[in-house]
């Protein structure tokens, strides 16, 4: 119950009842990525587990088993691509990460360039425009991860003979990389939740059998710009398209 009092006592009493209520929130949010995760494990094991009972129930040509096995594999993969993201996410709150100058146009060009080869699968151009010079202090791997995680979702959404830009700019004390692709953007309906796990965008299907991935990558993201003190949002006034923005403390503003 509330401390009526002003003390040094009711004031202990109200910073005891913030924590709680964060530490409450903070097992809230544990346990409800736990269920969504266990649900989304069980839906490809479910697919699998129909795959081989149907394959076995009885005898079948080769032809027939190979298509099985094509299927159960795909979802193998999907399986290892979830659990992959799933250790990245819970690596985060374990890392003790080591801090140094970080040159994000380099870390943008590297991102481009490892996107480039299934870009060109698609007939996307990606781009890199900005300062050379723009630095912040931070976990360089995260914040590669962080970019190839943007990249990954612009590529998704991505139309044939378009282009992703990614830009960076720097300001007295922020610097901001943002990424825009030129697809059909993001419903304002789904913007409430765009940072929370397992929330997926359907995707501008080219191939039916393409998946519109798990709904981690934004999540991370936002979990390693936290991590830098910085915040990522989506760009509203963008006419065309989706364009994140991640801002980070510039060099020199760190706490």
């Amino acid at each position: 119950p509330d401390d009526p009092h002003r003390d040094e006592i009711g004031e202990l009493h109200r910073v005891l009842q913030q924590t709680t209520a964060k530490l409450r929130a903070a097992r809230a949010a544990q346990e409800r990525l736990l269920a969504d995760a266990a649900h989304e494990l069980r839906t490809p094991l479910g697919l699998m587990r129909t795959s081989v009972d149907l394959a076995l129930r009885r005898e079948r040509p080769k032809e027939e088993l190979v298509a099985a096995m094509e299927e159960v594999r795909s979802e193998v993969v999907r399986l290892g691509a979830l659990c992959q993201q799933l250790l990245d996410r819970f690596a985060l709150e374990q890392a003790d990460w080591v801090w140094a100058q970080v040159k994000l146009f380099q870390v943008a060009t590297a991102a481009a360039q490892s996107a480039r080869a299934e870009a060109e699968t698609r007939s996307v151009l990606i781009e890199v425009e900005g300062s050379p010079d723009v630095t912040t202090s931070g976990h360089e791997p995260a914040l590669r991860q962080a970019v190839d995680n943007l990249l990954s979702n612009a590529l998704k959404f991505a139309p044939p003979g378009s282009s992703i830009r990614i830009s960076l700019e720097r300001s007295d004390s922020v610097v901001r990389l943002a990424v825009q692709d030129e697809g059909p953007g993001i419903h304002p309906a789904r913007r409430a939740e765009l940072f929370a796990p397992f929330r997926r965008t359907p995707l501008p299907h080219r191939n039916p059998q393409e998946r519109a991935g798990h709904g981690l990558g934004l999540h991370i993201t936002r979990e390693i710009v936290a991590r830098h003190q910085g915040r990522i949002f989506l760009d509203e006034t963008v006419p065309q398209g989706a364009r994140f923005v991640i801002e980070l403390p510039s060099m020199g503003s760190h706490s």
